[in-house]
Formats: structure tokens, C-alpha cells, sequence
């Protein structure tokens, strides 16, 4: 996700303000892993404004 946010900021779209949405996640270490990257990006300067997540259990 680090590297997607950077080449947003860098390569595309000129650093725009971003808002993460609706991203579905289990419970595990991966969301902790995924929400570090989020945040090392914006450690990089990446403009990221707002972020939602819901829970997937795994049953519908």
C-alpha cells in the first residue's frame, strides 16, 4: 500500500488529498501491517486525509 500511495503522490496525480474507503479487512495482523504502511506513507509526505474500514467475519 506504501508503495500505491507513493506513486499516487509522486508519479500520477500530483499529491492530492486521499481518503481510504470501505477498506474490508479480517481479524489478523495484516490490518496492523496494512494500517503501518498507511501510515509510514504519509510519513513520506503522502496526503492521506480520512480512512474508514469495516469487518469481514467471514459470514454471510
Amino acid at each position: 500500500m506504501r508503495k500505491l500511495l507513493n506513486w499516487v503522490k509522486e508519479d500520477t496525480y500530483n499529491n492530492p488529498e486521499i481518503v481510504i474507503m470501505e477498506n474490508v479487512f479480517k481479524r489478523d495482523k495484516s490490518f496492523t501491517r496494512y494500517l503501518s504502511s498507511v501510515r509510514d506513507a504519509m510519513e513520506d509526505g503522502v496526503n492521506v486525509v480520512g480512512y474508514t474500514a469495516w469487518e469481514f467475519d467471514g459470514q454471510l
